[in-house]
């Protein structure tokens, strides 16, 4: 299942009219997806299996799962015009990159609980987070919520 995921990644970051095509950070995270092990399950009230990575189960398809890892380092489009500084852009997506980097390697930690993981899942989508929109995730804010679970004995 693993070429088939990358596959769908790749797919997602082929240039369409009006997106940029895919930078030196999205092509890291297609690598390092690349290097997880995928697995589906199904889910009950869904036609189409679910996907589990390195163990830790999403409710959503692997398809979902790459169109909101396209749609997050979409929002760092345009913030060099946007800031009016050069490297905005890059540094946007360098930090969305380390938070997946972050995050991936928090869900291989077996001394992460299925607790602690599920608290900072639930940070992206907290109402006070305002990167939880339009279909993107804060993986850095996720990973900042599984560490805090943890460190709290969750």
């Amino acid at each position: 299942m693993n070429r088939r995921n990358i596959l769908l990644f790749l797919g997602l970051f082929i240039p369409l009219s009006g997106i940029a095509a895919p930078g030196k950070y999205e092509k890291m995270a297609v690598d390092l997806m690349d290097q997880q092990k995928f697995t589906q399950w199904q889910h009950y009230s869904s036609a189409v299996p679910f996907f589990a990575m390195n163990g830790r189960r999403f409710a959503m398809t692997i398809d979902d799962f790459a169109d909101i890892v396209s749609n997050t380092f979409q929002e760092c489009e345009d913030l060099d015009a946007y800031t009016n500084q050069k490297g905005t852009t890059d540094s946007c997506k360098s930090y969305v990159f380390k938070g997946i980097k972050e995050w991936v390697a928090l869900s291989k930690d077996s001394s992460v609980s299925d607790t602690a993981w599920k608290m900072g899942q639930r940070y992206a989508f907290n109402s006070r987070n305002p990167i939880a929109h339009k279909n993107v995730w804060d993986f850095n804010g996720m990973a900042g919520g599984i560490r805090v679970a943890k460190s709290q004995g969750y």
